[in-house]
């Protein structure tokens, strides 16, 4: 279940993920504070995410990201020659659940976000944490098994 967070709607909880409206929140010195010090030095996890990157370097807690050694792209990690498959793909064969991304153009400039926005980039946010995860256990299973002694 998601729950808002905080007297104004700039975040919402999806389970143990918390999803944050960066320019909502940085648009007071105390909301800067607060992204500093939630996201100095933690990584961050993506998905095609330049552009939302792009995006949060320009807020005034900028330098909370300013580096991009921190963030992982998921996309870059599932990479094919034709530069790896988008969200909605990976989630129907990571997950075996397609992704709506018909919220994806809609004006994400525009306070407040729409329930519809705040719903799809809760989704996005947690299918890319659960592609994570079920990449890293088959990541772990597959060295599991290449230090397992051979058969006899």
């Amino acid at each position: 279940a998601a729950r808002v967070v905080g007297k104004r709607p700039s975040s919402l909880r999806v389970g143990t993920q918390v999803l944050v409206d960066v320019p909502a929140v940085a648009s007071t010195p105390e909301g800067c504070a607060a992204l500093r010090d939630a996201f100095q030095g933690a990584p961050l996890l993506g998905f095609g995410c330049a552009q939302d990157l792009a995006r949060l370097r320009a807020t005034p807690a900028a330098d909370a990201w300013a580096s991009s050694d921190g963030v992982r792209d998921l996309q870059a990690a599932l990479s094919r020659p034709r530069g790896g498959p988008g969200l909605a793909a990976a989630a129907k064969a990571y997950l075996g659940k397609p992704l709506d991304k018909a919220q994806q153009c809609s004006d994400w400039d525009a306070r407040p976000l729409s329930d519809a926005q705040r719903a799809y980039a809760a989704l996005d946010a947690v299918a890319v944490a659960l592609i994570f995860e079920r990449l890293r256990a088959v990541d772990e299973a597959i060295d599991v098994v290449a230090r397992a002694p051979p058969a006899r």
